[in-house]
Formats: C-alpha cells, structure tokens, sequence
C-alpha cells in the first residue's frame, strides 16, 4: 500500500481536472443526497468546513435552517466557532460535524491534508461524523496509524 501523500496527490490531480462547473454540480448533488440524512434533518447545530478548490464544495448546505460552525485553528488546536460572528462552541454541544479530507474508505479511514486538527479534534467526540466524497476521493484501502479518527459515514455519488 502507498504512504497517505500518494492518495493526496492522487485526488489533487482529480479535482485538478474538474471544471468549476462540473465541481460546484457533482458537490450540490452530495450535498443533495446528506440533505435526506436524518441526522442532518434533524441536526440544528453543525460544524462544517469553508472548502478549497480541491474539496467538495458546501455552499448550497447554507440555505438549510441550521446555526452552522466552522473550524478555527489555533496553534495545534482546531475548535467550533459560529459561522460569521466567531462565538466559540463547546464541540460536545454540535448535533453533526461534516468532515473535510483527501481519501476515504467507505468504512470510515480517512486521510486529510496531514496536519492533524481534525484527527486530534475528534478523539474522544461522541457527536456523529459525516464526509462528503466525490467518487474519485474513494479508495478500497487507506493507510491508517493509531493516531487517526474514523468517520462514523461517508456519503458519496
């Protein structure tokens, strides 16, 4: 199996060939398809990302009638803050967190940008987890080291 920065690379250059278009598409699609989550149906307080270019993009989760929280990354420490005013939240008081990444298995292994905020956020959370995945982020097997946090559901197209 490869190291974590050989499926980094691999899903860059993916979402690399993706026009603006057809990225903004494929993710309202996902987003689309959490819509009909029950626990994101019945979730009123949750955390997402603000994504980059080579990340399932968000913006149309904004129209749902949710108070939505964002990270914010201080030195090692990634913590909740609401989306537009920055009030921190205790994270044990979120209904869902949707978690960003590179690569995915459908049982949960995921592998981000290596950093480590999200892995080190989550031990310990008992809050459901949820990432979005275009179908080229999906991988049959993932390296995985102790340290790292599987996600409880990985939606994808």
């Amino acid at each position: 199996m490869q190291n974590k920065q050989h499926y980094r690379n691999l899903v860059k250059k993916e979402f690399a060939k993706l026009s603006q278009e057809e990225l903004l598409k494929r993710s309202t699609a996902l987003v689309n398809k959490l819509s009909k989550n029950q626990i994101l149906r019945t979730a009123e307080l949750v955390m997402v990302y603000l994504p980059l270019k080579d990340e399932v993009q968000l913006q149309t989760l904004f129209s749902q009638k949710k108070q939505f929280y964002i990270p914010n990354i201080s030195g090692p420490t990634l913590k909740p803050v609401k989306l537009y005013e920055n009030t921190p939240i205790n994270a044990e008081k979120l209904d869902l967190i949707i978690v960003p990444g590179c690569a995915y298995t459908k049982e949960g292994v995921r592998i981000g940008r290596g950093a480590g905020y999200y892995d080190r956020f989550l031990v310990g959370i008992t809050i459901p987890t949820i990432a979005l995945a275009l179908s080229f982020q999906i991988f049959p097997e993932l390296p995985q080291e102790k340290h790292d946090v599987l996600i409880q559901e990985v939606i994808s197209e």
